[in-house]
């Protein structure tokens, strides 16, 4: 049996998106200006920024599973009898996909607790896809069990990131009101400064 996977939560560490996320808040923040508080609160604009940049684990739907029709195909195995490096033989082509509602990004983050066997799939807008290639006279048992194993690797490592991703919004709520009532004040001295300095601003 061939596999037409990629691995994931393998591109990125859990601990770099976020990093890349507080930093991206930070540029929205040092954005805002005296006219941004005139109409909101502190409370409000931290609020916004909150709902704009927590994260929010995606969500499996295992219930909606589907699979397209299997198609024939021809696969290419190792013969030592050959002479050849490879030879062709018939086989079945199984695409299955797992639907799931949420950020379709955070199945590339590595969360900081994980085990040397990430599990693997192509992340598309319908799903999560896995593929695969047996021989017409392979065990299809085996590959439910394949596919069964996979999506428990899938929940574990899900579960491990979701613990990630409590913690970071757990300091993000603490921290974007500090950062937006730093700004606050920052935005208020500056313009008591010009004003002290008579000249009209434009």
């Amino acid at each position: 049996m061939s596999t037409h996977h990629f691995h994931l939560f393998s591109d990125i560490d859990f601990g770099e998106f976020a990093d890349s996320i507080k930093r991206n808040l930070a540029s929205k923040i040092e954005k805002l200006e005296k006219r941004s508080f005139n109409t909101r609160t502190t409370e409000e604009i931290a609020e916004d920024f909150f709902r704009e940049f927590s994260l929010k684990i995606p969500l499996l739907q295992s219930d909606n599973i589907y699979q397209r029709k299997p198609t024939t195909i021809k696969i290419d195995i190792d013969s030592e009898y050959s002479g050849k490096s490879y030879q062709k033989i018939e086989g079945t082509r199984f695409e299955i996909i797992l639907p799931f509602i949420g950020p379709q990004d955070l199945f590339t983050v590595r969360p900081t607790s994980y085990n040397s066997n990430p599990p693997y799939g192509k992340v598309e807008h319908d799903g999560i896809h896995f593929v695969y290639e047996v021989e017409t006279f392979y065990d299809n048992a085996m590959l439910r069990k394949d596919f069964d194993e996979n999506l428990a690797n899938i929940n574990l490592w899900l579960k491990n990131l979701r613990e990630d991703l409590q913690k970071f919004n757990i300091d993000l709520s603490l921290n974007i009101y500090t950062a937006v009532r730093q700004r606050k004040v920052k935005v208020s001295k500056n313009y008591q400064l010009m004003n002290t300095l008579g000249f009209p601003i434009r």
